[in-house]
This record gives structure tokens, sequence and C-alpha cells, in this order.
């Protein structure tokens, strides 16, 4: 995944499904939405890849690192 400047790795999959959902969980998780296109449209496909505080909406803590 790029932005204008800098290349992000998301990470490695088994298959191209989960690369794609954690493509999607990722763009969201940046506030990319407007300006990435999604595989799956649908929030709830991809919840499951995201950890479980950014699943529960939970807001960062100081950081950014998650509420603990």
């Amino acid at each position: 995944m790029t932005d204008a400047k800098k290349r992000y790795v998301v990470g490695h999959f088994a298959n191209k499904e989960e690369a794609a959902r954690a493509y999607d969980a990722e763009v969201r998780r940046r506030g990319w939405t407007l300006i990435k296109r999604l595989n799956f449209p649908d929030p709830a496909d991809d919840a499951a890849l995201l950890p479980s505080s950014a699943a529960a909406g939970e807001a960062p803590g100081p950081g950014g690192r998650g509420a603990g």
C-alpha cells in the first residue's frame, strides 16, 4: 500500500482474500476511505483483522497505541 511518498507493508497472507481484507482494514484505520478504493465496502467484513481494541471502537490512548 502506498500514499504519495511512503510505502506501507500490511503483512504476508495465505491467500488473496486475506490480503484484500487486511488492506481494507488498514485503509479504514488510516482514514483513507475517501482516497483509496476498498475491496469489501462493508466494515464488518474486516473487523476480525483489527486488534480487539480497534474493533471495539476504543479510542487510542496516549502515544496512539490503544487504551493500555
